[in-house]
């Protein structure tokens, strides 16, 4: 099955608690459950940067989520990043908690709008 991607916005700018700014436009691949943010500058030589968990760390937890919902990272470089989402009006967050991992990092479940 192709993966289909949605376009959410094209000019995001995201400050996190750590003071670390991300940017880019961010998109929605639906059927991976992916959020992402590329860098569209033509100079930029910035990898995107994968604001959920890949369905192969938490697969059980993202098979689940419901087809407009995604599992976002929150722990070390993108702690604070679902709730900067949720502010900016981007996402909206279900209060849904996953442990993802060995380590039982934090995830959470988000509608993305």
């Amino acid at each position: 099955m192709t993966d289909v991607l949605r376009i959410i916005d094209s000019e995001v700018v995201l400050t996190l608690p750590s003071g670390r700014v991300i940017s880019g436009q961010l998109e929605h691949a639906t059927t991976n459950k992916s959020l992402f943010l590329i860098d569209v500058d033509p100079e930029a030589v910035s990898a995107p940067v994968l604001l959920t968990v890949p369905k192969a760390e938490a697969e059980d937890a993202t098979t689940a989520l419901e087809p407009d919902q995604v599992l976002l990272r929150n722990w070390t470089e993108l702690r604070g990043a679902p709730e900067a989402l949720a502010e900016a009006g981007l996402v909206e967050l279900t209060g849904e908690e996953v442990q993802v991992g060995l380590f039982g990092l934090q995830a959470l479940v988000a509608r993305v709008l």
